[in-house]
């Protein structure tokens, strides 16, 4: 992972492991940090939920879209925002720039 990644006014620090919003440090749970890498490395694609799943929980955990589901609206919620959005029965994408 790159040491930061930048979307909007949203930063993933790698290096602090550590998500920053508007200048305020955000804390997160090892999942949520690495859905988030996952997809700001891969910001406008949407991603399905097994790809965000495996990002997190590897292979084998592949199928559990509840779970991701319960990740990604905790970090939405924490950021304040619907910084990821849900791509309808597919999985969920972050916008080139994203609404802050």
């Amino acid at each position: 992972m790159r040491d930061t990644i930048t979307v909007g006014n949203v930063e993933l620090n790698g290096g602090r492991f550590c998500l920053v919003v508007a200048g305020q440090d955000i804390p997160v749970t090892v999942y949520e940090f690495k859905i988030l890498s996952c997809l700001m490395n891969h910001k406008g694609e949407v991603l399905t939920f097994d790809q965000i799943i495996a990002a997190y929980r590897g292979e084998e955990a592949a199928n559990n879209k509840g779970s991701a589901h319960t990740h990604v609206s905790k970090i939405n919620r924490k950021i304040g925002f619907h910084f990821i959005e849900s791509v309808r029965s597919i999985g969920y994408v972050i916008r080139e720039e994203s609404n802050t």
